[in-house]
């Protein structure tokens, strides 16, 4: 196998506009184009990358994530939170139009929602599903 190895990348602008977007201060820090470079990995990343691990800066990494590398997967996207879910209200303080959409969908202010910040991603998959 080849050895994991980091390549920094320029940010590139994002494809939507995140102006509308508001948020108390302590939440500010959700709106910086960088929280949503994790979306397009998979155009950061050469055609050759068949998987890509995500780790939020503060994720604290104990032991080794080779595994995760290797995990079976059926979707795109593997993410679990031990401790289960919490609700998705931040999305709605962010943008409030959001909220009519997660009402529509029978979840509102209880919409069930994770912390992201470890995610393996299948980039085979998601390439060839354009998902």
């Amino acid at each position: 196998p080849v050895p994991a190895h980091a390549v920094l990348h320029e940010m590139r602008p994002l494809s939507f506009n995140t102006t509308g977007f508001v948020a108390p201060e302590d939440m500010q820090r959700f709106l910086k184009p960088v929280i949503y470079a994790r979306n397009f990995v998979h155009e950061y990343l050469p055609a050759s990358a068949r998987r890509a691990i995500y780790l939020d800066v503060d994720t604290i990494v104990q032991a080794d994530i080779a595994s995760l590398y290797r995990i079976k997967m059926r979707h795109v996207l593997a993410a679990f939170q031990e401790g289960g879910f919490g609700p998705f209200d931040n999305c709605i303080k962010l943008n409030p139009a959001m909220e009519a959409p997660l009402h529509a969908v029978g979840e509102g202010n209880g919409f069930p929602g994770f912390n992201n910040g470890v995610l393996v991603f299948d980039l085979e998959r998601w390439r060839s599903d354009q998902t």
